[in-house]
């Protein structure tokens, strides 16, 4: 079984997906995999660094890195299928039988893949379930080893107290991990008694239909969205276009009469000098003239 499947398995069942592959450059440095290590590999066998010395932490923050942004993404996508069978309890007038049943449902891993949707694939990979939930603390080790054998960049401390506040960053994150992971499994759980509940009324069915009408509903909408705001912008553009055409045109007749209005102006000087000049010659030839 390849290294990969091993760490999306055990991760998996603590409500955690691990990506397959550490993002690393050209001049990251592979650190403490051995070139021996081969697929068949067991990463328990990894062993993992001196527990709170800096090398530790490090490694422990590069798995805490990985897992915090998927971790978040996996919460919201259960709380959004949580919020979809709450309404459709309601839709059916349930939600209050379906509090008052008090549906009980055990950490069992296989109910888990069901929530997520994975059963199917890792039947059809033929990959083993584990026994039981992992801890938080067996997830972080597990994921502190796979970093370990994909490799990952060292750090350079000035000191024991610079060593020191990297480890409490590392802890604050890890902090956060674990507050999302809790929310995410009530998220889980919840979703596994509703869903529970509706088997018992036979509702289980029914309610799938609705899910995909909704998420069909959902689309259409977005693409009505999406089409109103491509049309809003195309008919933006068009107003622009009509508003340069229009100052365009205005431009040109403002420049036309100005012309106009210059001509005007000359033509009415050149008038007024012949009128003036014709008037001289008048008081000249008439009793303005002395002989």
């Amino acid at each position: 079984m390849k290294t990969s499947t091993y760490l999306t398995i055990f991760c998996l069942f603590s409500m955690m997906l691990v990506v397959v592959g550490v993002s690393g450059a050209a001049d990251a440095v592979v650190v403490a995999a051995d070139e021996s290590m081969d697929e068949e590999v067991k990463f328990e066998d990894i062993q993992l660094p001196v527990k709170d010395s800096p090398e530790y932490w490090v490694v422990r923050s590069e798995a805490m890195g990985e897992l915090t942004p998927l971790l978040t993404r996996k919460r919201a996508d259960m709380k959004k299928k949580r919020q979809m069978l709450a309404d459709y309890l309601l839709k059916i007038g349930k939600a209050e039988d379906m509090a008052a049943a008090e549906v009980e449902v055990p950490d069992d891993p296989t109910l888990y893949a069901k929530a997520l949707g994975l059963l199917d694939e890792y039947k059809q990979r033929d990959i083993a379930l584990p026994a039981k939930l992992p801890t938080w603390e067996e997830t972080a080790q597990f994921s502190m080893r796979f970093v370990l054998y994909e490799g990952y960049r060292p750090m350079q401390f000035d000191g024991v107290e610079d060593a020191k506040g990297f480890a409490e960053v590392c802890m604050k994150k890890e902090q956060y991990a674990k507050k999302v992971r809790k929310e995410m499994r009530s998220y889980v759980k919840d979703c596994l008694k509703m869903w529970t509940y509706l088997g018992t009324i036979g509702e289980q069915a029914a309610c799938k239909e609705w899910v995909v009408g909704m998420k069909i509903d959902a689309k259409k909408a977005a693409n009505a969205e999406r089409a109103a705001v491509a049309e809003s912008r195309r008919m933006a553009a068009l107003e622009r276009k009509d508003s340069e055409k229009q100052r365009k045109f205005d431009d040109a007749q403002d420049r036309a009469s100005f012309r106009s209005s210059r001509r005007s102006r000359h033509y009415q000087s050149r008038d007024d000098r012949l009128q003036y000049r014709q008037t001289r010659l008048d008081d000249r030839y008439t009793n303005n003239y002395r002989w």
